[in-house]
């Protein structure tokens, strides 16, 4: 568990910004899909 939040928090720093120029809501709804499907692949 930990591993995959890491790697969330890694993402996130990197592409944060961008996602904030879309709005938090957007963001975080599209980062929450992205982290699911990362952890099905760890």
């Amino acid at each position: 568990m930990f591993f995959k939040l890491l790697i969330f928090i890694v993402f996130y720093h990197k592409y944060g910004a961008f996602l904030l120029f879309f709005g938090f809501d957007c963001g975080f709804g599209v980062w929450m899909v992205l982290f699911l499907d990362l952890g099905k692949k760890f």
